[in-house]
C-alpha cells in the first residue's frame, strides 16, 4: 500500500511573530529590521531540509475587517497595533516564501486559520496527509484522522489526535469548547469570567461540550465556575463562534498549485543580498555549475603558440599563476605546463615559457589579476620578468577599504559579481588531505585557475569605478602600483638583517627589564614578580580602610608600563636574534 501524499500548511503569521520575537537587533543594510524575515527563512529550511516536503503552502492574515469583526465589533480590540518594524518586513517575508518555493494563499474576510482548516479539510477529502505547521494551540480542534499539527519549535513535536488528549486532556473536537470558557484576551474573546484553562479543561472533559455544560451550569460544583456560567452563557457562545475555525473559505484545493518545484536560486540570491544575510548569499549565490563558461586546456606547444598570438592581439588580459606548492564566468585558458601526477601529458616548461614570455614581458600588452605581486614572483623564479601590469584588483580593494581584514577574490567576487568563487580548499582539499595544485586532475585546476582570472576580469572595471568615486585614482597610478615591481624585487632578493645590532639591542632590553625588576623590589619592600601588577596593587589595597564594594581594577602605574613597553620591543624585535 502506497503512502499518501503529505501537504505542510504553514501558520505563516504566528511563525513570523514567533521569529519577530525570538531574534532582535537584526538590521540589513540599509538599517532597517530584518529579524523577523531571517527567522522565518530559518524556520522555514529547516523545516524543508528536515521533512522534504512534495506539497507546501502558507497562509497570512490580510489587512482589513473579518466575518468575526462583523460577529464581535471589539474582536481583538485589545490586541495592541503591529510593531512598525515588523510590518515593513511583511513583503520580504511573503517574497523569502515564494523564492524558497512556498506558495502563498490568503482570502479576503477570512483569517490564515481558516484558510488553512479549509485546505487542510479538502485536501484530507482527496486522501492527503495534511500537517498544519504552527505553534498556535487554536489548530488542535482541527486534529483528526489525515491532519495533524506539527510544532516547528526546537527538534519538533507532531500532534495526532491522541497527543492532542495527552497534551489537554480534552478530545481535538472539545478544543473549541475549552477555548469558548477560557477565552483569549489578546484577541478580546470574552470566555467565561474566572475560567482559566485548567478548568475548562475539566469541566469540558467532566460535561462532553459546552452545550452539555451551559445546559447543567446549576449542578456545577465550584460556586465561580457556576455563577460565570449562569451569567455568560451568551458571551461563552459567541466565544465559541470566534474561536471555531472555519473550514468553508472560498479557497480551492489544488495540488498542482501547491506542489513544491525547488527554490529559485536567483530570487533567492537577490533577495538574500539585500537583505544582508550573508550565511544565505553564500549558498545562493551563482557558482561556475550555475553559470555557462568557456575554459579549456592549452596541452601542445603549437596551442601555447596561438595563445600567445592571441594574447598579444587582445591586447589586454587577466592572468593567475599557480604554485607547483600551497604557498568567472567568460573565457580562460590553462597551460598545464611540467604536467603533474593528476596529468599525463603537458607542455614542457621551457617550451611554454619561451613561446608566452614575449607577451608576458611586453609592456604594451596590459595585464591584470588578483595579487600580480604573487603572479610575478613565481613567474621570476623562471626568468619571466612580468610588464605590463594594468589592474590589481587585490590591491584596489585594499585601497578601497583598508578595513577589510582580508581582500579574497572570494570575497569580492560574491560583493561585487554576485558569485561564488572556488576556493583553494575547495580543489586541493584541507587541513592534513590537501594536495598541490600539481596533484589534482587538469579539469580541477582548469576550473580554479580560470575562474580566477576570469573573476579579476569581470573585477577591474568595477574596482576601477570605485577608485574614481573614492578619489583614489591617483594614489592607486602614482604610489601603490608602482610598488609591485619593488615588492618582488625585495621579496626575491630578501632583506640583509644586521644580527649583530639586533643582538646588541636585545641586550640593552635585558638590562633595562633588570633595573624594572630591581626597583619593583625596592618599592614593594618584598620580592614579587613584576609581571603581576594586580599582586603588588592587592598588597597596598589592604592598607585601606572602609566597605569593599567592588574589586577596582588595578592602576597602571608607569613601572609597569614599561615593563610591558620593554617586554614587548624584546619578544617582537629582537628575541629571534639572540
Amino acid at each position: 500500500m502506497s503512502t499518501p501524499p503529505r501537504l505542510y500548511l504553514i501558520d505563516g503569521s504566528s511563525q513570523m511573530y514567533r521569529a519577530y520575537h525570538a531574534i532582535r537587533g537584526l538590521t540589513g543594510p540599509d538599517g532597517k529590521s530584518t529579524n523577523a524575515v531571517y527567522g522565518f527563512v530559518t524556520m522555514l529550511r529547516k523545516l524543508m531540509n528536515e521533512q522534504q516536503p512534495q506539497y507546501i503552502a502558507a497562509s497570512f492574515d490580510l489587512a482589513g475587517p473579518t466575518f468575526r469583526s462583523e460577529l464581535a465589533t471589539d474582536y481583538k480590540a485589545n490586541r495592541a497595533p503591529m510593531p512598525g518594524d515588523l510590518a515593513e518586513q511583511i513583503p520580504w517575508v511573503h517574497e523569502a516564501c515564494e523564492a524558497l518555493g512556498v506558495p502563498i494563499l490568503t482570502s479576503r474576510r477570512y483569517e490564515a486559520d481558516d484558510v488553512i482548516g479549509t485546505l487542510a479539510t479538502k485536501a484530507a477529502a482527496q486522501g492527503f496527509e495534511v500537517a498544519i505547521v504552527t505553534g498556535d494551540k487554536d489548530f488542535f480542534q482541527l486534529v483528526h484522522d489525515g491532519i495533524k499539527v506539527y510544532n516547528p519549535k526546537d527538534e519538533g513535536t507532531w500532534y495526532d489526535a491522541t497527543a492532542v488528549k495527552e497534551k489537554f486532556g480534552v478530545t481535538p473536537a472539545q478544543i473549541v469548547d475549552v477555548l469558548a470558557l477560557m477565552g483569549d484576551s489578546i484577541d478580546n474573546i470574552k470566555g467565561v469570567p474566572g475560567i482559566g484553562e485548567k478548568g475548562a479543561r475539566d469541566l469540558i472533559a467532566a460535561y462532553g461540550g459546552l452545550e452539555a455544560l451551559l445546559a447543567h451550569a446549576g449542578d456545577v460544583t465550584n460556586k465561580r465556575y457556576r455563577e460565570g456560567l449562569l451569567a455568560h452563557a451568551e458571551d461563552a457562545r459567541q466565544s465559541r463562534a470566534l474561536a471555531r475555525i472555519h473550514t468553508d473559505c472560498p479557497v480551492e484545493f489544488e495540488p498542482d498549485a501547491v506542489r513544491y518545484h525547488g527554490v529559485s536560486q536567483q530570487r533567492c540570491f537577490e533577495l538574500f543580498s539585500r537583505l544582508g544575510f550573508r550565511s544565505l548569499v553564500m549558498e545562493f549565490a551563482p557558482t561556475a555549475q550555475t553559470v555557462g563558461k568557456d575554459y579549456s586546456v592549452v596541452d601542445t606547444p603549437d596551442a601555447v603558440r596561438a595563445l600567445a598570438a592571441d594574447l598579444r592581439q587582445a591586447g589586454r588580459f587577466a592572468l593567475r599563476v599557480l604554485p607547483d606548492a600551497p604557498g568567472a564566468m567568460r573565457q580562460a585558458r590553462y597551460v598545464p605546463i611540467g604536467g603533474g601526477l593528476g596529468f599525463d601529458g603537458g607542455v614542457d616548461v621551457r617550451d611554454a615559457l619561451d613561446a608566452l614570455r614575449p607577451v608576458l614581458e611586453d609592456g604594451a600588452v596590459r595585464k591584470i589579476g588578483h595579487d600580480l605581486k604573487f603572479d610575478a614572483i613565481l613567474l621570476a623564479r623562471h626568468g619571466v620578468v612580468l610588464q605590463g601590469l594594468e589592474t590589481d584588483t587585490m590591491l584596489a580593494s585594499y585601497l578601497i577599504d583598508a578595513t577589510r581584514s582580508e581582500h579574497r577574490l572570494e570575497d569580492l567576487a560574491l560583493e561585487h559579481a554576485g558569485y561564488k568563487a572556488l576556493t583553494e580548499e575547495d580543489v586541493c582539499g584541507r587541513g592534513a588531505k590537501s594536495v598541490s595544485f600539481a596533484q589534482i586532475p587538469v579539469e580541477a585546476a582548469l576550473d580554479y585557475a580560470g575562474e580566477r582570472a576570469d573573476l579579476a576580469w569581470q573585477l577591474a572595471p568595477a574596482l576601477r569605478d570605485l577608485l574614481a568615486r573614492e578619489d583614489l585614482e591617483t594614489v592607486y597610478e602614482q604610489l601603490e602600483h608602482p610598488l609591485i615591481p619593488v615588492l618582488v624585487d625585495i621579496e626575491r632578493a630578501g632583506v640583509r638583517i644586521d644580527g649583530a645590532a639586533l643582538a646588541s639591542q636585545s641586550q640593552q632590553i635585558d638590562q633595562e627589564l633588570n633595573r624594572w625588576r630591581a626597583r619593583s623590589s625596592t618599592s614593594t619592600r618584598r620580592r614579587s614578580s613584576a609581571r603581576s601588577c594586580s599582586t603588588r596593587w592587592a598588597c597596598g589595597r589592604k592598607r585601606f580602610a572602609g566597605p569593599r564594594r567592588r574589586r577596582p581594577s588595578p592602576p597602571r602605574s608607569r613601572c609597569s608600563t614599561s615593563w610591558r613597553s620593554a617586554t614587548r620591543c624584546l619578544a617582537s624585535s629582537s628575541s629571534g636574534a639572540r
